[in-house]
């Protein structure tokens, strides 16, 4: 009976995430196709004629079609989490170690609040950064820059949760409060927005290294949080590997590298999109192969994560 129950939360999530996404498109094409153009200030590369290497198509719904859809890579492995976390009850009910020490519940391998925050905040970087594709426009440069923020935000404050046993609510508060401060900071751009992110993913892949590497210092704990290294690095690779890409065949958005070829399929920020999303998916097994294990039931404190 719980396991149809979430059947059918997950038959929700997807229809609704269908919506969402057609709803966004369809909306914005739609605004595109009233006016006749994409309303707002152009961005810089619309005057040379390329951006990020593709060439524009301003007469067309799409300006550069190549590097819009295949934003939907995120919109895709989004609906993807969804179903590794059916997949993830099952390796819940039966773990493959043989340590018979307790375990704190691991909310990715449910179709917990966090999966479905997860899953949703994937779609909506690859909407976002659809747009801007699609429009080249102020705005939707707004937008994409800004759903990178609320995807790193939201594993490093995951990161720390699991780490400090909040439950869903505290994390879902500490989540808005923290975009509700970081969203006029990227609007008026009080920081670079490219800088802001940057510090925020260092924060965040260096917390994971301390979290990996703590259980190796020898300490008193109640608990020991056991995270899969190898996928971790995987992570990384797979967004370094897309960054470099990027940067030599395709260059900056108003910058074309030397390698550019603005009439080919292959652009190399359409690779970027692929193994960025391809990391996020990477990200989320990565979570689902955490362990908390109890290492002694002494003390009061009780951890409610996923609860």
């Amino acid at each position: 009976m719980e396991f149809m129950d979430e059947d059918k939360k997950a038959i929700s999530a997807i229809i609704l995430g269908l919506i969402y996404s057609a709803a966004w498109i369809g909306g914005l094409l739609a605004m595109r196709a009233f006016f006749g153009y994409w309303p707002g200030e152009p961005s810089r590369c619309l005057a040379i004629g390329t951006c990020f290497c593709e060439r524009n198509q301003p007469d067309q719904l799409v300006i550069t079609p190549i590097n819009a859809w295949t934003n939907m890579f995120y919109v895709c492995f989004g609906f993807a989490a969804i179903f590794m976390a059916l997949r993830g009850r099952n390796e819940a009910k039966s773990p493959t170690h043989d340590d018979s020490r307790p375990e704190l519940p691991n909310p990715m391998k449910s179709l917990s609040p966090y999966v479905v925050c997860y899953a949703f905040i994937s779609i909506t970087v690859g909407l976002m950064s659809w747009t801007m594709h699609a429009a080249w426009r102020k705005w939707g440069g707004f937008l994409d820059v800004y759903s990178m923020n609320l995807y790193i935000v939201f594993v490093l404050l995951y990161s720390l949760a699991r780490e400090r046993g909040w439950n869903w609510r505290a994390f879902i508060t500490c989540y808005i409060v923290a975009e509700i401060v970081f969203f006029p900071i990227y609007w008026f751009h009080l920081i670079h927005p490219n800088l802001l992110f940057g510090i925020i993913l260092v924060l965040a892949v260096v917390n994971e290294f301390r979290v990996l590497l703590q259980r190796y210092i020898p300490r008193q704990r109640r608990r020991e949080i056991r995270r899969p290294l190898p996928l971790f690095l995987l992570t990384i690779v797979s967004f370094v590997v897309g960054f470099i890409i990027w940067n030599v065949v395709s260059g900056e958005s108003d910058e074309p590298a030397a390698l550019c070829d603005p009439d080919s399929w292959f652009q190399g920020h359409s690779v970027w999109h692929f193994l960025t999303a391809l990391a996020m998916l990477i990200t989320f097994r990565y979570m689902q192969g955490e362990r908390i294990v109890v290492l002694t039931q002494s003390g009061s404190g009780k951890i409610a994560v996923g609860k």
